[in-house]
């Protein structure tokens, strides 16, 4: 991948790239730019694996991202970040990561789940 992030399509005479995606036999497959957590002094944020920092250390630890968002701790609370550094909801008490598409957050004493668009879903 180059740093353009363009992918690149695979033909049995040669690879040529197609925009972001990725094509092998002729079906396309999307691959996501590779963050990692990144360590400065005290704080996390994100660089990418050439050490370019892609969002700022801001955070008190940072998770690898899963499922398009990063678990990130702020100040006691928790919350979810995109590859782009924009929070998806306020921070919560307890958050754990994204899996199938939900994450399990816990507010005010009160636990439910929260989806990839940012929607809650609360216990009764």
């Amino acid at each position: 991948m180059d740093k353009n992030n363009s992918l690149i399509k695979y033909t049995p005479q040669s690879i040529e790239r197609v925009g972001k995606q990725l094509s092998i036999i002729g079906k396309l497959i999307k691959v996501e730019e590779i963050l990692i957590p990144y360590r400065k002094k005290d704080k996390w944020g994100y660089c990418k694996p050439d050490k370019t920092i892609v969002i700022p250390c801001i955070y008190d630890f940072a998770y690898r991202f899963k499922e398009g968002y990063a678990r990130v701790e702020k100040n006691g609370k928790y919350g979810f970040i995109n590859k782009e550094g924009k929070e998806l909801t306020p921070f919560y008490d307890i958050a754990y990561s994204f899996s199938e598409g939900y994450a399990p957050v816990k507010k005010n004493g009160k636990w439910g789940f929260i989806n990839k668009s940012g929607v809650e879903y609360w216990e009764d």
